[in-house]
């Protein structure tokens, strides 16, 4: 493939990626891609496992929650089935890239991002660039974060962390914050060996991080946020729905404990077993009338909308997923601990990418493993 055709197919997914993330219906779009890899998809369910779990949750959500939603609200059925289709084109897509063509589609968001600087000064919010929450962005960064860390060495591989915990930090997400160094700090406890020098390093990453937090603002945030738990005062306010401005982590704990109740007190054993319904916690959607917000918990998201039983083949499909990528820990870790405080498996960008990166350390692995 000439290089002129690369970088347009590069910038024609970025332009996707883009439309996704401005508007989650935009999301739908990633189908008309379909067409021209439809004739590929019988060749690389052989030889692809991430293009086969991406199918079986097309499948588990067409089928669990088929009676629960298309009967209800046929659109939303048929634009979240969709959009779970379209993971099956970024499979193959990550399969069929090379490492030049995502690094090119990573520049482009860099590039992209700092174009949008300018609305720090201008809008009266928290810095989302074009993301629909600063906290997608923040979280989005996670993922060539990980690419990075296991493509790039020396002076290159700093600077992109550099880059990127920029955009994090003036996000202002203190649980964005807290998974970057996480996943900073578990790749290279992992993946090198411990030595006096890795020690010192991350001393000194920790108190820099510290440094950061403080200036910024993230760590009087968390702590602001900690302090102001308890638990007693918590249910009680469930019970009310009261939900307050005692901090965002009281808030998130007091919604996320009245929608389970009532869930779980209110739902008949069909409900319990399958669901609300696909988007029923989304906003124009919301089941409960109570609910002002998303919930910003996916655990809770899966097993309102798909029950006891979607709920539990959709995770099980997203761990194996994980489990076959090159360095597991770290896609198990950017995509598992944002899924309790934010809303990624709904969030367009987010899961654009981590499915073609996926599929392309899957590809990169094999072609280790087998010598190809």
């Amino acid at each position: 493939m000439s290089l002129k055709r690369r970088i347009e197919r590069v910038i024609l997914l970025f332009a996707f990626f883009v439309a996704g993330s401005l508007s989650a219906g935009a999301g739908t779009l990633m189908i008309l891609a379909l067409t021209p890899f439809v004739k590929l998809l019988k060749k690389y369910i052989w030889r692809n496992e991430v293009v086969k779990i991406t199918l079986s949750l097309f499948f588990a959500t067409a089928f669990f929650s088929f009676f629960t939603t298309f009967f209800i609200d046929p659109f939303e059925y048929v634009s979240e089935v969709l959009k779970q289709l379209s993971w099956v084109v970024l499979a193959i897509i990550g399969f069929k890239w090379s490492t030049k063509d995502n690094t090119f589609f990573f520049k482009i968001f860099l590039v992209s991002i700092v174009l949008c600087l300018p609305l720090l000064f201008i809008l009266p919010i928290r810095f989302q660039a074009y993301f629909p929450h600063a906290n997608h962005l923040a979280y989005y960064c996670l993922l060539p974060l990980v690419y990075f860390l296991l493509t790039s060495t020396g002076l290159i591989r700093r600077l992109w962390i550099v880059f990127l915990l920029t955009i994090v930090v003036i996000t202002k997400s203190s649980g964005g914050l807290a998974t970057f160094m996480m996943t900073i700090l578990l790749f290279y406890v992992v993946d090198k060996r411990i030595s006096l020098k890795l020690i010192l390093q991350l001393l000194f990453a920790a108190a820099l991080l510290l440094v950061v937090a403080q200036v910024s603002g993230a760590l009087d945030a968390f702590m602001e946020k900690v302090v102001v738990v308890d638990f007693e005062m918590i249910s009680k306010k469930a019970d009310r729905y009261s939900f307050g401005s005692d901090g965002s982590l009281v808030w998130r704990m007091t919604y996320w404990l009245a929608i389970f109740r009532e869930f779980t007190q209110n739902s008949g054993s069909m409900q319990l077993l399958f669901g609300e319904g696909l988007k029923t916690l989304s906003h124009g959607n919301y089941v409960y009338s109570f609910m002002v917000n998303d919930p910003h918990n996916d655990y809770l998201r899966l097993l309102v909308e798909r029950g006891i039983v979607g709920a539990l083949v959709y995770l099980y499909l997203l761990i194996k997923l994980c489990l076959i990528a090159r360095q597991k820990y770290l896609f198990m870790l950017v995509l598992f601990v944002p899924m309790f405080f934010g809303n990624v498996i709904v969030s367009f960008p987010y899961m654009f990418t981590f499915i073609f990166l996926i599929s392309y350390f899957n590809k990169s692995q094999n072609l280790t493993n087998y010598g190809e």
